[in-house]
């Protein structure tokens, strides 16, 4: 048993090693910085994103993206008629699990636009909620595209000024 506790202080101890290191390395990259400033995004989600995607500019729109990090929908159809809509199958993992645990982090935050999104899709529409959580994951890595490909810091209020903006 006492093997067992001294492994474990080792594997922590690495843990913390690992996560110092990162940190330094991520000063390297202002767009991490960036990142960790939207909800559900940390130090560790912000930099997995950054290694996977390396550039926003390798996708064209924020749906190529989408299909990239398996949250995208393929269809099937001929003509006008769609015959199939289902979730692509060709995707990067590991992108799609730091998204979705981002997601499911900015859902569980304070209030959030994310949050917000998740709750309108659920309760007022009726939603499934799988399904309002994997449209708050688009939301979240659209928000990722747009801030990185625009170079512009990430706005919290900005569905609040949008609305504003509608009513006038």
């Amino acid at each position: 048993m006492s093997q067992l506790f001294t492994q474990l202080d080792q594997i922590q101890e690495a843990t913390q090693i690992h996560k110092r290191d990162v940190r330094i390395q991520s000063k390297q990259f202002p767009e991490i910085k960036r990142f960790r400033k939207i909800p559900g995004i940390g130090l560790i989600h912000a930099s997995t994103i950054k290694a996977i995607i390396e550039t926003p500019h390798r996708f064209v729109n924020k749906k190529k993206l989408w299909m990239y990090a398996g949250i995208g929908l393929s269809e099937r159809s001929s003509g006008e008629k769609v015959y199939s809509r289902r979730l692509t199958r060709n995707y990067n993992r590991l992108l799609k699990n730091a998204v979705k645990q981002a997601t499911q982090a900015a859902i569980h935050a304070k209030d959030n636009q994310f949050r917000r999104q998740y709750l309108r899709l659920t309760l007022e529409q009726g939603i499934a909620p799988h399904k309002a959580k994997l449209t708050v994951a688009r939301s979240l890595l659209a928000t990722v595209y747009g801030i990185w490909k625009s170079g512009e810091e990430y706005d919290p209020d900005i569905d609040k000024k949008r609305s504003k903006a509608e009513q006038k």
